[in-house]
């Protein structure tokens, strides 16, 4: 079964993210996530996730990695008959953009 989760932007929409393929999930920038796809086309198999600043008091970053890999496995492990799942409310950020690159 395929998942999704969706965010919803005040500027771009409901936005959705697979959950099918995902390898990894990285902070790539203060406001910039990457999750990495094990996909047969090179130009799409990563997406960016741009959000609002995600810096501690000590110059970490990377709270939202965190979150968003707990929602990816929960969503995972949830009922075939929720195909998306939406995460807006559950994350720490708000969520501005998706790319692709």
């Amino acid at each position: 079964m395929v998942k999704f989760l969706q965010v919803d932007t005040a500027n771009n929409g409901n936005l959705l993210i697979p959950v099918n393929g995902i390898v990894f999930i990285e902070a790539y920038l203060a406001s910039q996530i990457r999750i990495k796809y094990d996909g047969q086309y090179a130009a799409n198999d990563i997406f960016g996730i741009n959000h609002t600043a995600d810096v501690d008091d000590d110059g970490k970053i990377g709270s939202m990695v965190d979150v968003l890999r707990k929602l990816v496995i929960d969503a995972a492990q949830g009922r075939w008959s929720d195909p998306v799942v939406n995460i807006t409310s559950l994350l720490p950020k708000t969520i501005t953009n998706i790319t692709l690159s």
